[in-house]
């Protein structure tokens, strides 16, 4: 009853603190319509952010499409909340170890997904390389060199990257309302960072020197064109479709479990009912089927990281 207790008191503290933060942040983004000062007081703050902070703007950024600092705490509270209810929940039929070992999966699993979403997205994009770099090369060329101008035009245009075309049209935009040079380069970042490759590092670098100084970086791309194609068809050569092991991971494990039930039943004389009582209702029974649905879980998302990898030069 004790720990129950002091478990329920730090979960409720860590809810306050992410909350006033929430409220903090929010509060400070109403502040700042309007004010040029704050604007820029801001600027500085961000500047001075930590890792982590800046870390899960750029994952929501990009997966969620949300551009905001005061996400990362409505992000940070729903965790904090997911957590409470597990323990809330769990504390009922689970002893105390249990109960931390859910409530501290469940509080990650909002993270877990958006990287596994994040993972599918720069895997889309980096095979579409070889399409977006030579499309905005020729737009570059159309456009008089204009780099800003050719990313717009290639959003709109460009047919063989799908994948790519929200990503360009963010681009676009934040480069036309982009003033400074690190309002420039923060734009840049997020477009590294939605690839993950290096081909994406280079291709960043030269816009920004186009866009900034002034440079013409037709060579650079061409080049950078000619490497992407040379990788693309060294994956194609060593590539090896093998998509049984995931759908059998999918799909067994769930029938398997089925299975077992209706084998108890047939085989064993064990009624649904009984069955339900022993794997729902006991502790070695909750153990095993958590343990079972983490490691499904886990192994689903590791065959995701595994089965589909990027495309870099």
């Amino acid at each position: 009853m004790v720990i129950n207790i002091l478990l329920y008191i730090l979960l409720l503290a860590g809810l306050i603190i992410l909350l006033s933060g929430m409220f903090k942040s929010v509060a400070y983004e109403m502040k700042l319509h309007g004010n040029t000062k704050a604007i820029k007081m801001r600027n500085k703050k961000e500047k001075k952010e930590d890792a982590l902070t800046e870390h899960l703007y750029l994952l929501l950024a990009v997966t969620m499409g949300v551009k905001s600092r005061s996400a990362v705490s409505v992000f940070s509270f729903i965790c904090g909340l997911i957590g409470l209810a597990a323990y809330l929940l769990s504390s009922f039929i689970l002893p105390v170890s249990t109960c931390l070992i859910v409530t501290v999966a469940c509080v990650f699993l909002p993270y877990i997904f958006l990287r596994t979403k994040l993972q599918q997205i720069r895997v889309n994009i980096s095979h579409e390389g070889e399409a977006l770099v030579t499309e905005i090369l020729n737009n570059y060329k159309i456009q008089h060199y204009n780099i800003k101008e050719a990313i717009e035009q290639t959003a709109f245009t460009i047919t063989e990257a799908p994948h790519s075309k929200k990503m360009l049209f963010d681009l676009a935009k934040s480069l036309n309302t982009a003033a400074t040079k690190e309002e420039i380069k923060a734009a840049l970042d997020l477009f590294k960072y939605s690839i993950g490759t290096s081909w994406a590092n280079i291709l960043a670098s030269n816009i920004y020197f186009a866009q900034v100084e002034g440079t013409k970086i037709t060579n650079s791309l061409t080049d950078l064109t000619d490497a992407i194609m040379k990788a693309r068809k060294a994956v194609e050569m060593n590539r090896r479709e093998n998509t049984e092991g995931l759908l059998i991971l999918k799909w067994m494990v769930p029938i398997g479990f089925v299975l077992t039930i209706i084998g108890a039943d047939k085989f064993f004389d064990i009624p649904f009912k009984e069955f339900c009582y022993y794997q729902f209702q006991t502790p070695s029974g909750i153990n095993w089927f958590l343990g079972l649905v983490g490691m499904y879980i886990a192994s689903i998302i590791i065959s995701i990281f595994l089965s589909k990898t990027k495309m870099d030069i």
